[in-house]
């Protein structure tokens, strides 16, 4: 139904509160090529993001969808991964999670307006009021940022703040396109925007908790043992915080993790009987509520042989570099910041200061270099020939 509400430019805004009425836009829009795209969420005390709004805009209109009063939810997702259209929006990685786990759909296509304006040359972390400012010279206000986007009714404010996100989204995409496709470098894009969609639902796959330790801060320094505890408390918090949905640190903060994996690996016993809450109670600075709720499922956890882990990959951690290799990072660093000069894109997309630090590593242990799945396509065609004898040497 039409909200009786519009943008600052006069473009309508219509409210979209039930299955037939998406049914019927979703026809509307069966003919576009390219179709705007946003959300709004709440993520304050869960684990995974709660939906609120889908925003959607043609060269018509703007739509807010509330999916609260929807009892079906099925044609959200097909709308999202139909292969008719693609989805223009502006950093959409939270988007694309949002999408899979609340709607188990991953889009067919995306066009990412800030990945187009690091490949522009406008910065990295462009935002999209920057943006629009920058390319279409509008100043478009962001007043409802900490808004609550699950109260209803939603406030006329909400609404117009709501339907700017994705009112200037497909004029930006049909100029920033034209400028990529004039640098040459639109197949770079196109290939960046696969990714992210190949990346959004990995989070979920429960193979890849197995490698969260490497996330830990200083996970370096535990021994081998240690990370095997690492590991196994890494997982179970990943699936605790699923099954309870809540946020990881509200099951147990990185610290915690630390010190019990470190405690055990420095000689404190697990037995796996009813006592493993007293011996898991003398790791020091280990918080007591941790050790209350969960001390008896963790030292079963971390006394059984048959818990599943992967082989430890030290390769992953961010153990500090020696004198040489640091040398060798700021070497490669230098040749990227030129490479980006030249190409006038942001240095960050062609490698970030993570990737060529494992390039460094790799050298530095195996006495080769072994390109990871993270530099590939048109980045390895960059970086090869300018940094192999850098780390080679």
């Amino acid at each position: 139904m039409h909200s009786g509400l519009s943008t600052a430019d006069g473009t309508a805004i219509e409210l979209i509160d039930s299955s037939a009425a998406f049914a019927a836009l979703d026809s509307e829009l069966a003919a576009c090529k390219h179709i705007a795209l946003d959300t709004e969420f709440m993520r304050t005390n869960t684990f995974y993001p709660l939906l609120g709004l889908l925003q959607i805009a043609d060269h018509c209109g703007c739509y807010l969808v509330d999916p609260l009063p929807m009892q079906d939810s099925r044609l959200l997702g097909e709308f999202l991964r139909s292969s008719s259209h693609t989805l223009v929006l502006h950093s959409c990685s939270e988007d694309l999670n949002l999408m899979y786990t609340a709607l188990d759909a991953v889009p067919a296509a995306v066009f990412d307006t800030q990945l187009a304006a690091a490949f522009l040359g406008l910065g990295f972390s462009l935002s999209y009021q920057a943006l629009v400012h920058d390319i279409l010279g509008i100043d478009i206000p962001k007043d409802e940022t900490r808004s609550d986007w699950l109260q209803r009714p939603l406030t006329d404010t909400q609404k117009i703040y709501a339907a700017t996100d994705v009112l200037y989204l497909l004029e930006l995409r049909d100029l920033m396109e034209a400028q990529l496709k004039a640098k040459g470098i639109f197949s770079w894009f196109e290939e960046e925007c696969r990714d992210l969609l190949v990346v959004a639902p990995q989070s979920e796959l429960a193979d890849n908790w197995q490698f969260s330790y490497a996330n830990i801060n200083n996970a370096w320094r535990l021994h081998d043992l240690g990370l095997k505890h690492l590991q196994k408390l890494c997982v179970w918090r990943e699936q605790e915080a699923r099954r309870r949905n809540k946020p990881r640190s509200w099951i147990a903060k990185d610290a915690d993790l630390m010190l019990i994996a470190a405690g055990l690996a420095n000689g404190v016993a697990v037995n796996g009987t009813a006592s493993d809450l007293a011996t898991l109670s003398v790791l020091e600075g280990v918080d007591k509520h941790i050790l209350n709720r969960y001390g008896s499922e963790l030292g079963k956890l971390l006394a059984s042989a048959s818990t599943p882990t992967m082989t430890i990959d030290r390769e992953l951690l961010n153990n500090p570099l020696s004198a040489h290799s640091r040398n060798k990072l700021k070497a490669c660093q230098r040749i990227v910041q030129e490479l980006a000069q030249d190409l006038t894109i942001a240095p960050e997309l062609i490698g970030r200061k993570k990737i060529i630090v494992e390039l460094v590593k790799e050298y530095a242990q195996e006495g080769a270099v072994e390109w990871p799945a993270t530099i590939s396509g048109w980045r390895r065609a960059l970086l090869e020939p300018a940094l192999t004898p850098i780390l080679t040497s």
